[in-house]
């Protein structure tokens, strides 16, 4: 009986340490939009290619996304938005690396205008946004010849808020 009895309380113990081991480990986090989430927002399907999940020291944690519409509208070009989110470590730290980066993007992409309403800081670009929120900066781009500039700005502001509702 002892031994049975034993054995028992191992088995128990063995599947306690296992569950409490499994609740311990982190999912793999995913900051990327879905092919889904950019078809909704786009107006058409979409794959995805990229990094499966974030990359990098902890101090700043990256992924890289990139999408191509599948049926473009007009049958002739499809569309390539590129994505980047980070997560820094301190809300203090994103904003500086803010404000290192949107320089950088401007003497790449040209001027810069605010955007109001989209994250704590937001610059939009001729084809590009950038955006931090806390400790998250978001990169949206898109290359389709045939958007005016107005609809880019308006498809990126989307794109972007749309990613932000999914951080936490």
């Amino acid at each position: 009986m002892r031994i049975g009895r034993g054995w028992r309380n191992h088995a128990t113990m063995t599947a306690m340490t296992l569950l409490l081991a499994a609740s311990l480990v982190k999912a793999e986090e995913n900051y990327c939009l879905s092919p889904a989430e950019m078809a909704a927002v786009v107006g058409t399907r979409a794959s995805q290619s990229g990094d499966r999940v974030p990359g990098g020291p902890a101090q700043l944690r990256t992924q890289n996304c990139s999408y191509k519409t599948t049926e473009p509208p007009d049958k002739s070009l499809n569309m390539i938005v590129d994505m980047t989110v980070q997560k820094a470590e301190t809300a203090a730290a994103a904003s500086s690396i803010f404000k290192g980066e949107a320089s950088s993007f401007g003497s790449m992409m040209g001027p810069s205008h605010p955007v109001s309403g989209l994250g704590d800081e937001a610059l939009l670009y001729g084809l590009a946004i950038y955006v931090r929120q806390k400790n998250w900066l978001l990169s949206f781009s898109i290359l389709d010849v045939h958007m005016s500039d107005e609809a880019k700005g308006k498809l990126l502001k989307l794109l972007a808020a749309k990613a932000l509702s999914r951080l936490h």
